[in-house]
């Protein structure tokens, strides 16, 4: 009859994972996730077979948890509440939003990417900004638009900046901020489709 332990793999998990939204990877040890446990490392030892398999598990929850977040209804709009979920991981989860630079585990980064993007593809095609866009040209319309985006959130996070330190304090002004912009593409969008309309 196998052992019974007192913590389960999910117990060390969960502290694991609230330790790296803390304090992020380089803060995760077997020692740490003891102490978050108030145990010796002996349970952590037995219960998982390597740091690194642990690890790797916690990426996945950040990739559920950061696909929940650009999925939350927050407009009505998917694209929108797409951008503004995008925004908020970065600045409320810095520490799991660093894990993306991580080089250690950038081919298991990179097979989340195919696998999330392709949903949020499938997700974005319907929508009156992109349906009537070649697959081609949308992919590369939105991930010009991510690259826009990830500036903005890296700005939001570490810029130096008077604007940026007053905007990273107040959610609401993040929202309005990304709103107008948002409406300022959708308005340059239907100007651009009705002249090509209009001179086709």
């Amino acid at each position: 009859m196998p052992p019974k332990y007192k913590y389960e793999i999910k117990d060390i998990l969960d502290a694991a994972f609230k330790i790296l939204r803390k304090k992020g990877m380089e803060s995760l040890t077997a020692r740490a996730i003891a102490n978050e446990l108030k145990t010796s490392t002996a349970p952590i030892y037995s219960q998982i077979k390597s740091m690194r398999k642990l690890k790797e598990a916690l990426i996945e929850r950040l990739w559920e948890l950061y696909f929940d977040y650009m999925t939350r209804p927050t407009t009505g709009d998917f694209v929108l509440d797409h951008s503004i979920g995008y925004v908020l991981f970065a600045l409320r989860e810095k520490h799991l939003f660093r894990c993306f630079y991580d080089e250690g585990f950038t081919k298991l980064h990179q097979n989340y990417v195919e696998i999330y993007e392709k949903r949020l593809y499938e997700l974005f095609a319907d929508h009156p900004l992109y349906k009537s866009i070649p697959d081609q040209d949308r992919e590369s319309i939105m991930l010009k638009a991510l690259s826009s985006l990830h500036g903005f959130a890296d700005l939001l996070n570490h810029s130096p900046r008077k604007e940026f330190i007053e905007l990273r304090k107040d959610e609401k002004k993040i929202i309005e901020y990304l709103t107008k912009d948002y409406q300022q593409t959708l308005f340059i969008v239907e100007a651009v489709k009705a002249y090509i309309k209009a001179n086709s």
